[in-house]
């Protein structure tokens, strides 16, 4: 049987506030505990099946000049 590879782009968009860290870090694992200045990213793997989804989480800080 044949694995197949899939990369998923996730941006996390919203104002400043909200949770977007917290929810990164949430389901990354314990990361940066400061606020995100212009973007953060991270890559995760995630087996389902016989495929193994690469997520690439890009997190943004919520201020408008980023």
């Amino acid at each position: 049987m044949v694995e197949k590879k899939v990369l998923t782009k996730v941006v996390l968009l919203g104002d400043m506030g909200v949770g977007k860290t917290t929810l990164l870090n949430s389901f990354m694992g314990a990361g940066n505990k400061q606020a995100t200045v212009g973007t953060d990213t991270r890559k995760k793997d995630v087996k389902v099946g016989n495929t193994t989804n690469t997520l690439q989480v890009w997190d943004t800080a919520g201020q408008e000049q980023f």
